[in-house]
């Protein structure tokens, strides 16, 4: 979740990408010693920066996950390619749009505008997002679970996520079954 890179060959990874380190905060305030640890261990190898909310940083990551990976794939196109495409960085927009609305309901913090958000993704230029590179690899896509556990928790909240449904369901169509 937290970087991109390619296997070249077996034990050769490139990595290409660092989003932000590894945000860590305790989901349970039980385990807060425990998290405080395991940052300071991390701290010695890596960026830990610390979260204000882990609940809207694990959901951010989540909708900005399926909603760029969602417009790669119908467009299909890396992110310098879409970072030139008005109407799907329009589209990831309303996705995540979408998506924060859940976040309102819920009454947790947006830290981070949709439209940082999608500059800050595009600013890596050669990147491909993970399920365009596995369609392109004629993988697997896991796009299934992610929309489902958003639709899922949508149709708790009597909410509509009604663009990012109606792009699911057009690339269910397009893509014959690898998802």
């Amino acid at each position: 979740m937290w970087l991109s890179g390619k296997m070249k060959a077996p034990g050769n990874v490139i990595i290409s990408h660092i989003q932000r380190g590894f945000p860590i905060k305790e989901v349970f305030k039980k385990r807060k010693k425990d998290v405080d640890r395991l940052r300071r261990d991390l701290k010695k190898t890596t960026l830990s920066p610390n979260v204000k909310n882990i609940f809207s940083e694990i959901f951010i990551k989540s909708i900005n996950s399926l909603a760029f990976n969602m417009i790669a794939l119908k467009y299909r196109q890396n992110n310098k390619q879409l970072k030139n495409n008005l109407s799907a960085k329009n589209e990831v927009l309303e996705i995540l749009n979408e998506g924060d609305q859940i976040l309102k309901m819920n009454k947790i913090n947006i830290y981070q505008s949709p439209s940082s958000r999608i500059a800050q993704t595009l600013q890596s230029k050669n990147h491909t997002m993970s399920m365009l590179y596995a369609f392109k690899n004629r993988k697997k896509i896991e796009l299934k679970n992610l929309w489902l556990s958003f639709k899922k928790l949508s149709s708790e909240l009597k909410y509509n996520m009604e663009k990012t449904n109606k792009v699911y369901k057009e690339l269910k169509n397009k893509l014959n079954g690898l998802i």
